[in-house]
């Protein structure tokens, strides 16, 4: 028996989308994981904020099997919708603010690899999350 809306019933098969695409990812299969993250972000269109931070892990999914076939060009997109899925949640949801840290340091990463300054890498991902500048210091 399924208690909660459609989006939130579909979240376990989505779930074990994102694993098995995974799991191409690892072994290698790059062009077959990123077939299956495409797909699943499709599927995510339209479940609206209860799945966001699922979403996010899935385009942040894809974005690293993009940089690990080189394509740092093409990850940078799905880097910054991932950031931008978590901006809303990550201030209140510990699990979306763990990920907004690692997803914030390959989305520099990506930045960085594509010729950006570090410091405007930075700037990019604290602006994508909605956090203000830093203020002192360094």
């Amino acid at each position: 028996a399924y208690e909660g809306t459609p989006a939130e019933n579909a979240g376990p098969q989505f779930e074990a989308v994102n694993r098995w695409a995974g799991a191409l990812r690892k072994t290698g299969r790059l062009t077959e994981a990123e077939k299956l993250y495409r797909t699943l972000l499709q599927a995510y269109e339209g479940t609206g904020p209860a799945l966001e931070v699922d979403e996010a892990t899935v385009a942040h999914n894809l974005a690293n099997a993009l940089v690990d076939n080189g394509r740092f060009k093409d990850a940078r997109g799905y880097y910054e919708r991932a950031l931008a899925l978590l901006a809303n949640h990550w201030p209140t949801e510990d699990e979306a603010q763990r990920l907004a840290g690692i997803m914030g340091q390959n989305y520099q990463h990506c930045l960085v690899a594509l010729g950006f300054p570090e410091k405007e890498a930075l700037a990019k991902t604290r602006r994508l999350l909605k956090l203000p500048p830093p203020t002192g210091g360094k």
